[in-house]
């Protein structure tokens, strides 16, 4: 028989990033990775330690790295990405999808639940992002949620000064195949 932990009366706050570090060796926004977590779709944040203490002293769900050659860990949050088709969730609460976006020097695209797992192929430099908790009764934690995500990446696009693409970006003539 399972144990399962009884949410505690407070929820803690939502958890603001305005520059996170997404980890890029721990980035799984298509589900399909690192078998063990059901193919949910995560990411990880690194955070410092002195977050990380706070939040623990919160009831988060925090981890750490393996200590590297020198002995040094990383904190982090592994923040689960949930979208819910039907809109509700298995005990028919409302749930609301997270909003994220993946933002480029020239563009920006609202990412669904099948296009975000384009993240994972994708250099994020940094994300702005507003975590919520949701209570893990398996565990006794919270733990990490996206709500919002803003996620900036450096694209390697050789293309992006030609006068060609430019002038196309630009509207200045329409699209050749419209």
């Amino acid at each position: 028989m399972a144990v399962e932990f009884a949410k505690p009366e407070v929820t803690p706050n939502n958890i603001v990033f305005d520059r996170a570090n997404v980890m890029p060796g721990f980035k799984n926004f298509s589900g399909t990775k690192f078998g063990g977590n059901g193919g949910s779709k995560t990411f990880c944040v690194s955070i410092s330690e002195d977050l990380a203490d706070k939040l623990v002293a919160d009831g988060w769900n925090v981890k750490q790295t393996k200590p590297d050659e020198e002995g040094n860990i990383t904190p982090f949050l592994s923040v689960y990405v949930s979208f819910n088709p039907a809109g509700t969730t298995p005990d028919k609460k409302k749930f609301k999808d997270p909003v994220a976006w993946l933002m480029s020097e020239n563009e920006a695209l609202k990412l669904s639940d099948v296009t975000i797992a384009g993240l994972d192929e994708e250099k994020i430099t940094y994300a702005k992002l507003n975590i919520k908790p949701g209570w893990g009764k398996k565990i006794g934690k919270w733990q990490p949620y996206l709500e919002i995500g803003y996620f900036f990446v450096e694209m390697d696009d050789p293309f992006a000064n030609d006068p060609d693409v430019l002038r196309y970006k630009n509207k200045q003539e329409e699209m050749p195949f419209n």
